[in-house]
């Protein structure tokens, strides 16, 4: 073991990834016959910041990729596919470093590399879904120019996806008793998909437009508990559409 004056820091940001592999002062380290380390000089680089990828040193992480960037970018993304597999496959009870490692072939010190705590691994993969979701709205919303169209579309596709399964990630992380940082991260992640609809009740002269978004997604959740329990989901999308053009229109 290195002694403590020389023992590095580990990285420890949820969300971190390297910006530029050439500011990261990665360095072989070659084991002496006792097994402490001692450094060796830089890896080589090549082009414009690249790492040159050599034979394997013991003691040190094996790069899979030209960058360290890369590299990293690849491993957080096969933790969050791995920690997604097992709420899903095994539920929210299941999800722990130990496992995550395990499913990404990882050792589990590597994990925490990427992510602090088991909360962080979870708002972590919530994160990424939210962004595809909130994407995919957006898309769908892009090409409607009346404020009206605009607030029934955001309910019938925000349906949808409930129906196609996607809010199960959501539905099972729910259940997961979590610190208060990460309820306020998950609180944050809510609003920013519930945007466009606040930006579609102001453009209609809605009075209190917060206030009706909030209203409008009691009825979103109502109606995703139905579906979520079985419910046709073309009959509780109706009759969710027909309640929220009643209250505002």
């Amino acid at each position: 073991m290195l002694p403590r004056s020389r023992r590095r820091p580990c990285p420890v940001a949820a969300w971190a990834t390297w910006t530029s592999d050439s500011a990261l002062p990665i360095r072989r380290v070659e084991q002496s016959s006792h097994g402490a380390g001692r450094k060796a000089g830089p890896v080589p680089r090549r082009g414009t910041g690249g790492l040159s990828v050599g034979a394997y040193t013991p003691g040190m992480p094996r790069i899979d990729a030209p960058t360290v960037a890369e590299h990293r970018r690849l491993r957080h993304a096969a933790l969050l596919d791995a920690a997604r597999q097992i709420l899903l496959e095994d539920g929210v009870g299941a999800l722990h470093m130990r496992a995550v490692a395990e499913r990404a072939g990882l050792a589990r010190n590597s994990v925490y590399e990427y992510f602090r705590s088991r909360d962080d691994l979870v708002v972590a993969v919530c994160a990424d879904d939210f962004a595809a979701w909130s994407a995919d709205v957006e898309t769908e919303l892009g090409g409607l120019a009346d404020p009206a169209r605009r607030v029934l579309r955001y309910v019938e596709v925000q349906l949808g996806f409930v129906a196609a399964g996607r809010h199960r990630i959501a539905a099972l992380v729910g259940r997961a008793q979590l610190g208060p940082a990460a309820h306020e991260q998950m609180s944050h992640m809510h609003e920013r998909l519930a945007a466009p609809l606040v930006v579609a009740l102001e453009q209609l002269g809605v009075p209190e437009p917060m206030l009706s978004a909030v209203m409008v997604s009691g009825v979103l959740n109502a109606a995703t508990q139905r579906i979520e329990a079985g419910a046709d989901p073309e009959t509780v999308s109706a009759t969710a559409l027909r309640l929220v053009r009643d209250g505002l229109f």
